[in-house]
């Protein structure tokens, strides 16, 4: 793991250069993505993955605070049209967000990691992504790495694919670390995505 640490940092510095431009979230996306073309071209795995196939979409996905930086900044540049449609979506799925929690008792509304992961749990199956639009990712290429370590080899027939799986890959688990360092030493906290949601339909 040491040899790819230090290529995957030696990789990140160049894509964070002056010539590139990247942020450095944006530099660990590429990375993961380039990755895992390479593994699946090199047939170490056969993923079943394709588009249209939104299983993964129907969960409670979570973003850190570098990520949804990101997607607001994505989503503010959007053109308004779509921009309306995708906000629409995310008001809807915001206020049925909130009747969830609405219906917890206080203990299981603080901030944290066992938190969040039980709050995952309960949600997933139950409605899409708000930024999910007719099968498509509406935020696709900005989407938080916990979506893109979602692989399945198999096609996903339900909720209970047991192929569908997060960081299959180490190099995965190596990025996620990436992006908590990007926290510059405050505490990290991954919040669900659709939490988030209420912020960005209060600014733009």
């Amino acid at each position: 793991m040491e040899s790819f640490d230090r290529k995957a940092f030696e990789l990140l510095v160049a894509l964070t250069s002056r010539e590139n431009g990247l942020k450095p979230i944006e530099a660990i996306y590429r990375i993961v993505d380039e990755l895992l073309s390479e593994t699946i071209k090199r047939g170490d795995i056969h993923l079943a993955c394709s588009e249209g196939c939104t299983h993964c979409c129907h969960q409670l996905v979570a973003a850190s605070d570098v990520e949804w930086q990101l997607i607001e900044k994505y989503i503010a540049e959007m053109p308004v049209e779509d921009r309306s449609i995708l906000l629409k979506k995310m008001k809807d799925g915001y206020t049925r967000w909130q009747d969830y929690l609405s219906s917890l008792p206080d203990s299981r509304r603080q901030s944290s990691r066992q938190n969040t992961e039980l709050m995952l749990e309960d949600w997933y199956g139950t409605y899409p992504c708000p930024f999910l639009n007719e099968s498509s990712c509406g935020i696709y290429s900005v989407r938080p790495l916990l979506c893109r370590a979602f692989t399945s080899t198999s096609k996903c027939t339900s909720t209970n694919n047991s192929e569908c799986v997060q960081f299959r890959f180490d190099f995965m688990r190596f990025a996620m670390d990436m992006v908590f360092d990007l926290q510059d030493g405050k505490k990290t906290i991954i919040h669900p995505l659709i939490h988030r949601c209420g912020s960005i339909l209060t600014i733009i």
